[in-house]
């Protein structure tokens, strides 16, 4: 997802900065994240709903290559905006991919989903997070919490509005409320494995605070 790429160069920045929350945090995301993109059985119809999905879909659809190891993203930089996904994606995958595109039609979407905003979003998070660390008093950790967790809602809202698409979009192609259910059950879930970063931030900033008290 937007999420796959975007959240990697996050929690990579994260990671240099990690004590015991983001390395949980780190560990729970990728344990997370198979079950999330997992492929589950072909049939019909799953076929007959990826292809309803895309019918009059504007955005380019790129198929990964069988075994690349790719996890399902939408690119709003280089060029052309495009989804990349695999040929046999889950329908609620795809739908949210293309939520991404959509969200990206509109001014303040193309602003969420900017390259630079999740450039300002990573500085924010890993200053937030060492002055939340390293604050001599608890002002400065709030401080630091407060700025290091308000870093983190670009991706956050992008992923969340992304997914609000993708259930409309499933309903608008005839997917059943069983359907939608299921989606919505996965979709939740790989929000939960970007949840994982702001839950890692706090776990620093209050592993470092109790740590203070204790010398």
């Amino acid at each position: 997802m937007i999420s796959s790429r975007a959240l990697s160069s996050f929690s990579d920045e994260m990671s240099k900065e990690s004590v015991l929350g983001t390395l949980a945090s780190q560990l729970l995301r990728k344990a997370m994240t198979p079950g999330v993109l997992r492929l589950d059985p072909d049939n019909a119809r799953r076929a007959e709903l990826r292809k309803a999905l895309l019918k009059g879909e504007a955005v380019e659809v790129r198929y990964q290559h069988e075994g690349s190891g790719e996890g399902p993203y939408y690119s709003n930089t280089g060029g052309k905006p495009y989804v990349s996904v695999r040929s046999l994606e889950d329908p609620g995958i795809l739908a949210h991919e293309l939520g991404h595109a959509e969200i990206d039609r509109s001014g303040f979407g193309k602003l969420l989903q900017s390259s630079g905003l999740r450039g300002v979003a990573t500085v924010g998070a890993v200053g937030g997070t060492v002055l939340g660390m390293m604050g001599s008093s608890p002002s400065h950790r709030t401080i630091g919490a407060v700025i290091a967790l308000a870093s983190t809602t670009p991706i956050l809202g992008a992923e969340g509005w992304a997914s609000a698409k993708a259930i409309n979009k499933l309903r608008a192609a005839g997917a059943t409320e069983s359907e939608v259910s299921a989606a919505k059950s996965r979709l939740l879930k790989a929000f939960g494995t970007y949840a994982t970063v702001p839950a890692g931030i706090l776990g620093d900033i209050a592993t470092a605070s109790m740590l203070g008290h204790a010398a």
